[in-house]
Order: C-alpha cells, then structure tokens, then sequence
C-alpha cells in the first residue's frame, strides 16, 4: 500500500521483541509457533495490513511492545506531546484504540498534546489530560464545554471535543483551556492518588 509506514519501518530492532510480551497483551489463544510465524512475517513483509479482528490484536500487541522499546518516537516528554504517524490509522484504523495502546506503555503528565503527523505537516487531534489532583473514590467529576461527566477512576476515559479550543474543569478546579479535535480528550485517571 503506497504511503503505508509499517510499525517495522517505524521502530527499530523488533525482531529482538520477545514473544511472551506480545503474548501478554492478547486475549485470544494463539499457538506460540503460529505467533512467531505472524510476526516474523510482518517483520518480513512490513506492507502487510490485518485481514481481521485476531491479526488487528496481534498488531495492536506487537505495536505496544515496539513503543514500549522506543516511546520517544512517539512521545516527546520535554514538549509534552504525542505524535503519531497518520499512516498508522491505515494499519489500526481507529485513532482512539492507537492512543490508548500507547499509553499502556508511555507515562504521560500532566497536559499532553495528541497530533497526526503526515506529508503535510502536524495537526492536532486531541488532548491528554493526567490530573495531579485527589480524585474522587469512585468517579471523578468532569465538565468540557459546559457538559458534566462522571468519569471512573483508575481507566482512561474519552470524551468528545470536536472544537479546535475546549474548555475543561476537574472537580472544583480553576477551567483550563486545551485542544480538543478529531480524537477529543483523553483523561487519565490511572495513576495514583496524591497525597496532600
């Protein structure tokens, strides 16, 4: 597929990845010589795109696993940003699930831009938000745009903001103003509480 940049010609020395991480990330039961085989031949022939639901999750695995080995080609720490390659949505197809995948493996704090990045230039998509805040037991109180969600603690949680500027408050804190776009605003209310 013109265009198609493969998480091999992306992420470097992904024949090192031991099969027992990909294995790890999988829900569906998979002989070990079957997974070797799949994945050495996406090693070969990086081209290759998911037929179907089972070789989306391998995908999916094998991509954690890549960026958990490179996180800064994805993840810039010091600009507080995720950039992500637009040929990546031919691969997985869905922006959120490429997103969510990343940061199962990639820290994140505080505010995080989320950008695709393609021949054109940079735009970005979303918003990644990691309060340092005490959250709430079991939910946590949101408003983006003036709608209130109960978000669960301890998951990541997407709500839409399609509007280029979004306007956002956790619990009682001071409204911040943030990028909402194509993917909206991922909250992450994975991490620990902080302790007063």
């Amino acid at each position: 597929m013109p265009g198609t940049v493969s998480i091999v010609d992306f992420f470097s020395n992904l024949d090192k990845v031991p099969l027992s991480n990909i294995r790890k990330w999988l829900r569906i039961k998979i002989d070990p010589h079957i997974l070797e085989n799949f994945i050495a031949n996406r090693i070969l022939y990086p081209s290759t795109v998911p037929v179907d639901g089972n070789e989306v999750e391998i995908d999916l695995a094998f991509f954690r696993e890549a960026v958990s080995l490179e996180p800064k080609k994805l993840y810039d720490s010091l600009g507080n940003k995720l950039i992500i390659p637009s040929q990546f949505l031919d691969t997985f197809g869905s922006l959120q699930e490429i997103v969510f995948c990343i940061l199962e493996v990639v820290k994140t704090s505080g505010i995080v831009g989320v950008y695709t990045k393609d021949e054109r230039g940079v735009n970005q998509i979303g918003t990644i938000i990691s309060p340092k805040i005490i959250i709430q037991p079991e939910t946590t109180t949101v408003m983006v745009n003036g709608t209130t969600y109960q978000l669960k603690n301890g998951y990541l949680s997407l709500v839409p903001a399609t509007n280029r500027h979004a306007k956002v408050r956790i619990l009682d804190d001071e409204e911040i103003f943030i990028s909402g776009g194509d993917l909206g605003i991922i909250f992450d209310f994975r991490k620990e509480e902080v302790k007063p």
